[in-house]
């Protein structure tokens, strides 16, 4: 019988995972890096094993079992970086055959005399741009803590869909990496990581590294996110949309940040001229000028 706690039932370092062997009473609990079995301790006898998330109580802890079933009384104590913070209790249950039942959440536990809250709704500077490469300044805030921060889901789009051949991909707080999803939405281009060189793209934009950054301070994680538009994104109104989740996937929804515009200025041909009014049309006097460019209107 196999025991986790984490956020999810992936088993990184650094969490808290072991088994109970029935076959020999014993329970065993993995090391930090998940390269060392400690152990044994047996249910019901003097005697803790630790790793820096979490101990395992050899006197509170006891087995019984009767006709089909097993029962296992696990005391666990939450320490380290687990101390505070929302876990799950996940169990995956193997027979004499190998066959198992995969791992099963069976219990949420939370620690802390704060609740866990959401992310709050992300930001981002400037609020709009005309140029074709800008680097976004992205704010994820996190009452918790910037550490409970998990992604920074990024989208450039005319609504906050998702299709094929738009420009998604996502920040990773903790391997502090840039994905991008490519065209079909199949694959994820990257990992690239911000301030160093290099450059992630699709048919629609191009994350470029050297411009990108990041840094965390409080409840606040900062993404400066370097995108170039390019292809069919080339030109047009398109929005930028954000959606910050944390550690226990609890997220922000898609929030509008910027609204982004490319090649929809001044009529062709006409350029910068006193005779020009805001809208870069003019007047009577201007009958030469409007004749030679194309795309000038007169005012009426």
């Amino acid at each position: 019988m196999y025991f986790l706690v984490n956020n999810n039932s992936s088993i990184p370092t650094g969490s808290c995972h072991g088994f109970y062997n029935r076959g020999s009473n014993w329970i065993f609990l993995y090391n930090d890096g998940l390269t060392t079995l400690m152990g044994p301790l047996v249910p019901g006898t003097p005697g803790t094993i630790q790793n820096g998330q979490c101990a395992i109580n050899g006197a509170s802890s006891s087995v019984a079992a009767a006709g089909t079933d097993l029962m296992l009384n696990l005391s666990i104590t939450r320490q380290g970086a687990y101390a505070n913070g929302v876990k799950n209790l996940y169990i995956w249950v193997t027979d004499d055959a190998a066959t198992g039942t995969g791992w099963i959440q069976t219990s949420t536990w939370t620690l802390g005399t704060t609740p866990p809250t959401a992310p709050n709704p992300p930001s981002a500077t400037p609020a709009s741009s005309t140029t074709a490469t800008q680097s976004f300044a992205i704010t994820g805030r996190d009452a918790n803590g910037f550490a409970d921060i998990s992604r920074l889901y990024f989208l450039v789009n005319n609504n906050p869909s998702i299709p094929a051949g738009s420009c998604h991909g996502f920040y990773d707080r903790v391997s502090n990496s840039i994905f991008l999803y490519n065209d079909a939405l199949a694959v994820l281009i990257g990992p690239l990581t911000p301030g160093t060189n290099g450059v992630i793209q699709n048919g629609q934009c191009a994350i470029i590294g050297a411009a990108s950054s990041v840094t965390a301070s409080g409840t606040d994680l900062l993404l400066n996110l370097s995108i170039r538009r390019q292809g069919s994104y080339a030109t047009g109104a398109r929005n930028l949309y954000i959606w910050v989740t944390d550690n226990a996937n609890t997220g922000t929804g898609w929030v509008q940040v910027s609204v982004w515009t490319l090649g929809m200025g001044v009529p062709h041909g006409c350029p910068p001229d006193s005779s020009l009014d805001c809208a870069g049309r003019f007047d009577d006097r201007d009958s030469d000028l409007r004749r030679n460019r194309p795309g000038c209107r007169r005012v009426r």
